[in-house]
């Protein structure tokens, strides 16, 4: 059964909207929610048309629906105006996100204490249910399930962060006579702050997660269900309360269908790392700063799955190059040799050329693409399995590409007509990539050696 995915839900809000700096000015109008993207239609407007025209951004609009809900909508973008006189003018407003249940008056408000999200993928990668089915039973023709609630998983992300998975449920019983009775497992990641924090600090975090989780599903991670949790104290009972807001924001990159995923088709499960599972995720946060570069380019091709094989190919050599530059500070010769080096060559010279001629030379320590990728398959010759025990051309087929593909400086063409070798190369440097992943997260190497394994098979790489 599959989950609702409320982003991709379209409907509609009725009610009325103002600046929170002018509540006097309401104006009628319907907030317009579908999949592409979300749209405040006014019947009337906010703002005269010379204000309309000259300020492009609106941080915070309210608005109060007909059944007395407030809302908050967060950096609306002036989309268009029409005045046809003698009739009243209508107005819109591009919105990136909406928060149902509260009023926000500055984005410095918009605070809360904890998060929860349901995401794509999440229930397979967990993968534990309270269901049991009494197989002995069933021989006799007596089918019976129980459901026991499994118990909440904590763990720490950071010294600001806690974080837990939630198991749901949900039942549905039809009368006596009907042909359905349900029982719905929901599993839910709840990020906690220790105290009010900014919903975009929650946000960043999450998107952290997301991207962990993507590492080890092997398919872009997406939020389906957030809804944040806000505290407030009554003065007059002297007591604290919970709200619960519904959170709305535009995810460009989300496929309207969602497939689910079989934990074999994964690098790595939560049974996989459970027993340390908040060391992983600690670790995953503190390596951002150092690989979120690298990051960055190997998640911008799992969450393109359009992307033309040649641009493929670069954006890999550009990840692994990354990574073995910020975590290595191999060079040439050491820097001292080489600052010698450098002055002996740059004093022999004309004074006019010797500025433009030290520019030119200012990353001449550096170590090639070809010895980088020669360190890295030192350490992960598994990577190579089933290919060919020679690492050389291997390296040079990626070295001539990427340089044929950044400068257009040698013979290389050839080696993007071959396209099957092509895409096979791009599954080796993608395996490449896990395997420096996988050791940054703490991975012991037969361990990193087992789940390279594992995608090899997931990739067809096996035979």
């Amino acid at each position: 059964m599959s989950d609702k995915n409320k982003f991709q839900d379209s409907f509609d809000i009725e009610g009325f909207w103002w600046f929170p700096d002018n509540p006097e000015r309401k104006v009628a109008g319907i907030l317009h929610h579908t999949p592409s993207g979300f749209n405040l239609h006014l019947m009337g407007t906010l703002t005269d048309l010379t204000t309309f025209q000259n300020q492009f951004e609106y941080e915070i609009i309210h608005g109060v629906s007909t059944e007395g809900k407030p809302i908050t909508l967060y950096k609306c973008i002036t989309g268009s105006y029409t005045a046809n006189l003698p009739q009243y003018a209508i107005s819109n407003y591009n919105v990136l996100m909406i928060f149902q249940g509260v009023h926000f008056s500055k984005k410095e408000d918009i605070k809360f204490s904890q998060i929860h999200s349901h995401l794509t993928h999440f229930d397979e990668w967990v993968g534990v249910s309270g269901f049991n089915v009494d197989v002995e039973q069933m021989k006799k023709g007596i089918f019976g399930m129980t459901y026991t609630q499994p118990q909440e998983i904590k763990f720490e992300l950071d010294e600001n962060f806690s974080s837990s998975i939630f198991f749901g449920v949900s039942h549905h019983f039809e009368h006596v006579g009907e042909k359905r009775q349900e029982i719905h497992q929901r599993i839910v990641l709840s990020i906690e702050s220790h105290k009010q924090t900014s919903f975009f600090e929650f946000q960043d975090k999450l998107s952290d997660i997301r991207k962990f989780l993507s590492f080890a599903c092997q398919k872009s991670i997406h939020p389906i269900d957030v809804t944040c949790i806000i505290e407030s104290h009554d003065d007059t009972s002297k007591q604290n309360s919970k709200s619960r807001i519904q959170i709305y924001f535009q995810q460009f990159d989300m496929s309207n269908t969602i497939k689910e995923i079989h934990s074999m088709n994964m690098l790595f499960t939560y049974r996989d790392i459970h027993e340390n599972l908040s060391h992983y995720f600690k670790i995953w946060f503190e390596n951002k700063s150092l690989l979120e570069p690298t990051y960055n380019i190997y998640f911008g091709i799992i969450d393109n799955n359009h992307m033309y094989l040649d641009q493929e190919f670069l954006q890999l050599s550009h990840a692994l190059e990354s990574y073995h530059r910020r975590t290595s500070d191999q060079t040439e010769v050491d820097q001292e040799t080489h600052r010698t080096r450098i002055n002996s060559i740059i004093t022999s010279i004309p004074k006019e050329y010797q500025e433009w001629l030290k520019n030119k030379l200012s990353f001449s320590n550096e170590i090639s693409l070809r010895t980088r990728l020669g360190i890295l398959l030192e350490q992960f010759p598994f990577v190579l399995e089933n290919y060919d025990d020679d690492k050389k051309p291997f390296m040079k087929f990626i070295v001539d590409t990427r340089n044929y593909l950044t400068h257009y400086s040698n013979n290389a063409k050839e080696n993007l007509d071959d396209i099957h070798k092509l895409h096979k190369i791009c599954l080796r440097m993608k395996l490449l990539i896990e395997a420096c992943l996988f050791h940054k997260l703490g991975f012991e190497q037969e361990k990193i050696k087992l789940l390279i394994k594992q995608s090899q098979r997931i990739k067809g790489l096996d035979e």
